[in-house]
């Protein structure tokens, strides 16, 4: 009777540690698990935010490449307008040169008439006297 108490005391302390051990691998593929599951979200949030990093570069890059653009036409613009108005300038000064020039030579013209008119009057009357 005391071998089969012995007995049955070795297999029950048999099953609990067969239990325990049992327990224990459960545990550690649980954890094993969430490891996995973690590592799994991990990769998925790193991938969102690869995702997001990308669409915030294409909207910032594309946003400044507006703006470039916007910019290049507003320089190219105000280079047109001081252009145009430098060469504005230029005609009125060249059309105010020519109309003086005009006015001199319109000017000397009449008084070499009128000198020649003096000559002749002073050449009759020389004649005359």
């Amino acid at each position: 009777m005391e071998a089969t108490k012995k007995a049955q005391a070795q297999a029950d302390k048999a099953y609990e540690i067969e239990t325990n051990i049992q327990q224990q691998q459960v545990i550690m593929e649980s954890v094993r698990v969430q490891q996995v599951e973690r590592e799994a979200q991990v990769k998925v949030q790193e991938a969102e935010i690869a995702r997001r990093e990308r669409e915030l570069i294409a909207t910032v890059l594309k946003s400044a490449d507006v703006e470039r653009q916007r910019i290049q036409t507003l320089a190219e613009a105000e280079r047109q307008r001081l252009i145009s108005e430098a060469e504005g300038r230029a005609s009125s000064i060249r059309a105010q040169g020519e109309a003086e020039a005009e006015i001199i030579f319109k000017k000397g013209e009449a008084e070499a008439k009128a000198m020649n008119v003096k000559a002749e009057a002073y050449q009759e009357y020389n004649q005359a006297a």
